[in-house]
């Protein structure tokens, strides 16, 4: 058995470093999704990815389940040196993606647990929740693009009906904190098991991924995996540090102050700036 981690559905307007710990600053305007959920082994008669320091012959290597198992796009597998193996999305979520979801027409009232009580629906949303309108969800004409603007109780559901889950904590359990090496399965993938930084290296490097510097003729989020050189911390994964920011298993309820539980995507955003490597 390996986890399989969902894929990823945010969109933010928000300046700082897209690395693999995590944002900071203000809250972004919407998020996108990364996934991680529990499937069977599948055998889709690739070798799978492996993290850096683990040598273990490639006959041992499990694959990751097929499409024809799990819904959603292709997974790339993460070994974690101190637990089992988990496959994570190998891209964003996309719209034509998250179109096939709201096909299926999944009744918000007989899927969501209490926290998510309050999830009329899965749509997204046309404005974001700082102001600027969203982008258009067009699965004929943007199909590639993440789907954005969507919230955590969507994104957590989209992973349910895909057969997946949000990123948790290694080994199961709400991430805690993105700071320590192992605190979180979205952390483990970007950064290689720790061997880096960013998902590309150990310093940052502006335009790699998409970000404020990324050249592009229409600045802005762009189609997954148009950014060729933002992969990894482990092969075949792309767009970890930039473009959407990512959902994750995170929320803290507010208790005995009223208001929205609080909940951080990670990554970064087509409009974080990278200006060094701390």
């Amino acid at each position: 058995m390996h986890r399989l981690s969902c894929p990823r559905i945010v969109l933010a307007v928000l300046v700082t470093v897209a690395g693999c710990g995590g944002g900071g600053g203000s809250a972004p305007d919407a998020a996108s999704i990364e996934v991680d959920g529990d499937g069977e082994d599948g055998s889709d008669g690739s070798d799978g990815s492996t993290l850096g320091g683990d040598d273990r012959p490639s006959s041992t290597v499990s694959h990751c389940p097929t499409e024809a198992t799990v819904k959603g796009g292709p997974l790339a597998r993460v070994r974690w040196a101190n637990g089992i193996a988990f496959c994570i999305d190998s891209t964003e979520v996309t719209i034509a993606q998250y179109a096939t979801f709201l096909a299926a027409e999944v009744d918000p009232a007989g899927t969501q647990g209490p926290r998510c009580a309050w999830n009329k629906s899965f749509t997204p949303e046309t404005i974001a929740t700082n102001g600027p309108p969203c982008p258009t969800f067009d699965s004929a004409a943007r199909g590639g693009y993440p789907v954005v603007c969507v919230d955590w109780c969507d994104a957590d559901a989209y992973c349910h009906w895909a057969g997946k889950h949000l990123c948790q904590k290694p080994g199961g359990g709400k991430v805690e904190s993105v700071m320590a090496k192992d605190a979180s399965e979205w952390v483990l993938a970007c950064t290689g098991d720790g061997a880096g930084k960013f998902p590309y290296g150990v310093s940052a490097t502006a335009g790699k991924c998409v970000d404020r510097q990324y050249p592009a003729t229409a600045p802005g989020l762009r189609p997954v995996k148009e950014a060729v050189m933002c992969e990894g911390g482990v092969p075949g994964l792309f767009d970890m540090s930039g473009n959407a920011w990512e959902w994750q298993d995170d929320c803290v309820q507010k208790t005995g102050q009223g208001g929205d539980d609080a909940c951080n995507p990670i990554g970064g955003s087509f409009s974080s700036e990278v200006a060094s490597a701390s």
